[in-house]
């Protein structure tokens, strides 16, 4: 989370543009003395008192293309990591041994195809996202985003009571409106910054859509687990 005391907080959900705010907000108002929480993905209830009193913002995104997003990061990004740590260079973060929680993944990953193909054989095999009926509740090392964890299992966890909940696929208009209504009137850079900063991808993955295709027990998945969140945000199901 990133908090500007006396302002907001800002919940950063995974895979909803929240480094793209982050970088924004923090090399641009440091008259905010933006900070951050020492677990990035934490949740609203863990903050110190005087903060949760504040106002809290998180974005949420089409369940269909989170899953996608999310597991395409994890095949793009750490599976080079996992070959360096093999060959002795550290675990993925360069930090030492593999950590139990990259040792799984890594497990789950190993010779699974890129693209489409590797996205449903790895929710097949039991992670990312469970079966219909099933429910998962397994945050290993306390890690918000698990093999388990649906979208709207980590939103519950995430954001409290009145949090402002704002869609990922307006990010801009969303976070500009936002942040008025919360601090008033931004300095103009600001507001520039937020209308000019391109928007960066870490996991492209190309139109999410394909990745259902040929899939609909998948598709049933999404649906049973985050069936509230796909007709609050009018995502279609």
């Amino acid at each position: 989370m990133l908090v500007a005391p006396g302002k907001f907080v800002f919940v950063h959900i995974p895979k909803t543009g929240g480094m793209w705010v982050r970088e924004v907000l923090k090399h641009t108002v440091p008259e905010w003395q933006l900070r951050d929480t020492k677990v990035a993905h934490d949740g609203v209830l863990n903050l110190p008192d005087e903060d949760k009193l504040l106002p809290s913002f998180a974005f949420v995104r089409n369940p269909f293309a989170w899953y996608v997003s999310l597991f395409s990061m994890w095949q793009n990004t750490y599976l080079g990591g996992r070959a360096n740590a093999k060959e002795g260079k550290g675990n993925w973060g360069g930090r030492g041994p593999e950590t139990e929680y990259e040792q799984m993944w890594g497990e789950v990953l190993e010779g699974l195809p890129m693209g489409p193909e590797g996205f449903q054989a790895a929710i097949r095999k039991g992670v990312l996202l469970p079966p219909v009926g099933e429910s998962f509740n397994n945050f290993m090392g306390g890690a918000v985003v698990s093999p388990y964890a649906t979208f709207s299992d980590t939103l519950r966890r995430m954001v409290g009571v009145g949090t402002r909940l704002l869609k990922y696929e307006n990010l801009r208009l969303e976070l500009e409106k936002t942040l008025v209504d919360f601090v008033g009137v931004l300095p103009e850079r600001l507001a520039s910054r937020i209308r000019s900063t391109p928007v960066k991808h870490d996991s492209a993955h190309g139109d999410f859509a394909l990745y259902y295709l040929g899939a609909r027990d998948i598709v049933d998945r999404v649906r049973y687990h985050d069936l509230d969140v796909l007709e609050a945000f009018e995502y279609a199901a």
